[in-house]
């Protein structure tokens, strides 16, 4: 039954993302910071987000720290990979899914996940995908700011200051974060040295043709 449910959600899913006819719940706006020390054994973040009138509507998470403590880790369907993954999801018991994915990939592979090289260099001042990330959806845009980034030789993060802010953004009506107006850094034949503008194809996954293997989200 579980895979019956999750099979019809990803058919379904391309056709809901885009969608601009649902009155977002509107949530406050914040902007708060957190020390993030990759030496320490663990790492942890948790910050609810809430409505106007007090409720919870979601949870934003971070997990960083050694392998042996991430191993131990889930969050809803998210194994966690170091050196530091964050999430987005609703307060809503009964909803499933990371709302920072921007499609079918894994955490690991999305914007919400961070790695030593995507914080310094030409790649840390990368549009949305470096040191600053904003990820619009549900009625507002969440912006995560990596700063004061300190590093052993050759490039290995030990500690940076990660600042979080929500603003309302009436535009963003999708159900999870859109796309960026920039292109990933890390495709094929691509690097941090240019910059390319545009949006990157989503890829789902095809349950209904091809057993749940990769293909262009039905948008």
């Amino acid at each position: 039954m579980r895979r019956c449910f999750l099979m019809l959600l990803w058919l379904l899913l391309p056709s809901l993302i885009w969608s601009t006819d649902r009155k977002w719940p509107e949530v406050k706006e914040i902007a708060v910071s957190f020390p993030v020390d990759l030496k320490a054994e663990k790492v942890e973040i948790d910050l609810p987000l809430y409505d106007k009138a007090g409720k919870i509507q979601y949870y934003f998470w971070c997990r960083g720290g050694t392998e042996q403590y991430l191993a131990t880790q889930t969050v809803g369907d998210d194994l966690l990979v170091g050196p530091f993954s964050c999430g987005l999801n609703s307060a809503d018991k009964n909803s499933e899914g990371n709302l920072l994915r921007e499609d079918d990939s894994p955490l690991w592979h999305t914007r919400a996940q961070y790695h030593d090289f995507e914080l310094v260099g030409k790649c840390g001042v990368y549009p949305e995908f470096g040191r600053v990330r904003k990820f619009r959806l549900r009625g507002f845009s969440f912006t995560l700011n990596s700063s004061d980034v300190k590093i052993n030789p050759p490039a290995e993060i030990t500690y940076f200051r990660l600042s979080v802010f929500l603003k309302s953004d009436e535009s963003a009506n999708g159900l999870v974060a859109q796309r960026p107006d920039y292109r990933s850094p890390y495709g094929k034949g691509r690097s941090c040295e240019i910059v390319q503008k545009g949006t990157d194809p989503r890829y789902c996954r095809d349950w209904e043709n091809k057993g749940g293997s990769w293909d262009l989200c039905k948008d």
